[in-house]
């Protein structure tokens, strides 16, 4: 059985077993995007006046899109969210402290 194939089968396990109305959303950390899965491709936005700048306004929203589609994104993708940067390791806290969207 494929890691996809396993993968679907323990969404359909945890689904069912918990009563879910939506299957359950799946992420991994790679070195690089993995074979046959399709970049996030929405265009990114304008610097805001801090420069950040991102495929989405917040990093919460890949969890919405991703239980809609398959998809990979690469740090630049999460941009917008500094919080976001910060709890997946892409940034440092005094990296993002100072921005707009954190009130630190």
């Amino acid at each position: 059985m494929t890691e996809a194939a396993q993968r679907r089968r323990l969404a359909e396990a945890l689904t069912k077993a918990l009563h879910l109305a939506v299957p359950p959303v799946a992420i991994s950390f790679e070195e690089a995007p993995p074979a046959g899965v399709p970049a996030f491709d929405e265009p990114m936005s304008a610097p805001a006046a801090d420069g950040r700048r991102g495929r989405v306004a917040a990093g919460c929203v890949f969890w919405v899109r991703a239980a809609e589609r398959v998809f990979s994104t690469v740090p630049d993708d999460h941009g917008n969210c500094s919080v976001g940067r910060f709890t997946h390791g892409l940034a440092r806290a005094e990296e993002v402290a100072g921005n707009d969207d954190v009130a630190a």
